[in-house]
């Protein structure tokens, strides 16, 4: 009933609020900050599902290859790339021209916000909302003759803010979009478990462990997880249960004790539970320098000791679910009606994700 901002802004935040939505490199989230454009965007063009396809392809593009090989030290990535990515489907879906795509890039850099010290509360995924409709902003001003700076990528402007750098080539991006689509490589990474990408590769290797073990929770001595820095996750601390979605400590402890990590596993009440916090003190950060600290080429092996002194050790070096190991369609719809089911009828379940699958007729 709202506008089409408003509606970007509140589908944004929705499809980050539980860290269960798809990611990529750069290290971020792409689709919760562009695909609320061109649904809201979208209903009110009436454009149609290949439109809608053709934008969102290009938001994920300006998304990941601006932002690509670097980082935002202090900032939540998702938001200052995505803030661009947002503005550039709409830009697309309004069909602006050359000048006014410019000028919609330049509004939306000043959107660009997010701290990534807000990570674990309600607002990491305010952030994907505020990107989501600042992108749209932009591109409802730029196409009103609204301006900025044209060259919002050069030198002082946007990579020197956000990515501390002056060395950032916008010719090198420029080269490289569409060859090959981000899209398609290196790919997105559809989540398999609700929590922090960071924790699912040591949550596979643990769960495999649990699993092909028969591993129960008052068995265990102590739980190792290697790590190539002492911030990896590094937290049990947890005055919320979303943070616990950035506590490989608790990650490990709810694999054990549940043999799953859900939804409900980050409610307050499930994660303040006096066993969780037994046992988190049996999980130990192991710091291995040698580990490269780039998400891509990390790696967190376990090891568990049990009481009975037996040594077990698994390490999983891509999770199942990564660009480089996808999930099958079938995972992926079976992911889906996990979630819908929660608020649509079995029947509209299906339904919905046929309409989805089929968007381009």
């Amino acid at each position: 009933k709202g506008t089409a901002v408003d509606a970007a802004f509140a589908n944004g935040g929705l499809a980050h609020a539980v860290d269960y939505d798809d990611t990529w490199l750069p290290v971020g989230h792409p689709s919760c900050t562009v695909f609320p454009v061109i649904l809201s965007l979208g209903e009110k063009l009436n454009s149609s599902g290949k439109e809608l396809i053709e934008a969102f392809v290009i938001g994920l593009e300006i998304h990941g290859k601006v932002g690509y090989g670097y980082n935002t030290p202090g900032f939540h990535s998702t938001s200052v790339y995505g803030v661009l990515g947002a503005a550039a489907a709409a830009a697309k879906l309004l069909r602006l021209d050359a000048w006014q795509v410019r000028m919609a890039l330049a509004i939306a850099g000043s959107h660009a916000s997010g701290l990534g010290k807000n990570s674990g509360t309600m607002t990491k995924p305010y952030h994907a909302g505020n990107a989501a409709s600042g992108g749209l902003r932009a591109a409802l001003l730029a196409k009103a003759g609204f301006n900025g700076d044209p060259d919002i990528l050069g030198p002082s402007g946007y990579p020197a803010t956000f990515m501390r750098t002056d060395d950032y080539d916008a010719q090198t991006t420029i080269a490289a979009l569409g060859n090959p689509y981000h899209i398609v490589s290196p790919g997105i990474a559809v989540k398999k478990y609700p929590t922090c990408y960071l924790n699912h590769r040591a949550l596979d290797a643990i769960l495999n462990l649990a699993t092909s073990h028969n591993i129960k929770p008052e068995d265990v001595e102590e739980v190792v997880v290697t790590v190539p820095h002492d911030k990896w996750l590094n937290r049990t601390d947890l005055d919320f249960g979303l943070r616990a979605k950035f506590s490989i400590q608790y990650n490990m402890v709810e694999a054990l004790l549940n043999r799953k990590v859900v939804i409900e596993s980050f409610e307050d009440d499930h994660v303040f539970r006096p066993e969780v916090q037994d046992m988190i003190q049996r999980v130990r950060l192991n710091v291995d320098s040698s580990i490269p600290k780039e998400y891509e080429n990390a790696a967190n092996p376990i090891t568990i000791q049990l009481k009975d002194g037996r040594t077990l050790n698994d390490r999983v070096d891509i999770p199942h679910g990564d660009w480089d190991d996808r999930l099958t369609q079938e995972e992926i719809l079976a992911k889906y009606q996990d979630n819908a089911k929660r608020v649509l009828t079995p029947d509209n379940c299906l339904r919905s994700a046929e309409l989805v699958l089929g968007l381009e007729r």
